[in-house]
């Protein structure tokens, strides 16, 4: 005899009642569940010097960090420091507080090219 998936869900059998409950709640579609909460990158607002990631091709045992670099003044997503002798805006996701008690030598970028 021929047996289609359906005849697998008629009988009495409770686990068959169980299985049949279980498709109808995923016919009504599934319960929406929330991603979880993203990990906020921050940066304590009282620092005042920070190392920046390296976005680069680097060869092995090439520190991944630079600087440090004085903060200037920072917003929720973005820092703006001198380098040198300007001021650039760096993404929070770059950067690591420097943890030092004193003052450090400023840091400048890797020359380009």
């Amino acid at each position: 005899p021929l047996i289609l998936p359906r005849h697998f869900l008629e009988g009495d059998d409770a686990g068959v009642k169980e299985m049949q409950a279980n498709f109808e709640l995923l016919s009504e579609g599934l319960p929406l569940r929330l991603p979880p909460p993203r990990d906020e990158v921050s940066l304590a607002h009282d620092v005042h010097w920070v190392f920046v990631h390296i976005n680069s091709h680097k060869k092995p045992l090439t520190p991944l960090y630079t600087g440090p670099f004085q903060v200037l003044r920072q917003t929720q997503q973005t820092v703006c420091l001198q380098i040198g002798n300007q001021e650039d805006t760096i993404a929070i996701q770059h950067c690591k507080p420097f943890r030092g008690t004193n003052s450090p030598d400023p840091g400048t970028l890797p020359r380009q090219g």
